[in-house]
């Protein structure tokens, strides 16, 4: 038997410099209102600047990469990097 786990995250700027491509890119390369810029970058500096949310996935991986007594080794690909939007995409329908 094969077992797949799936982890994903949406993405998140690795630093300030990329909070407004990154709000552009995820408003579908609609770019935001001054308002709603100055807005989230006032919401990552108060976290600190940037999001944990890279760091804390990326240890999710290496978990998942680790055996256990529980069964085999995982054989396991990661990916990151800048989320587009995909029009084309679909739900998976049940078979």
């Amino acid at each position: 038997m094969t077992v797949g786990v799936l982890l994903m995250a949406h993405g998140t700027p690795a630093d300030p410099e990329e909070i407004e491509p990154f709000y552009t890119r995820i408003r579908r390369g609609r770019p935001p209102e001054p308002a709603q810029l100055d807005e989230l970058v006032a919401r990552y500096e108060a976290i600190g600047g940037t999001s944990p949310l890279t760091e804390r996935t990326l240890g999710q991986v290496d978990g998942v990469r680790r055996p256990s007594s529980a069964g085999p080794r995982a054989a396991t690909r990661s990916r990151s990097g800048p989320s587009t939007p995909n029009r084309r995409s679909r739900r998976a329908r049940p078979s």
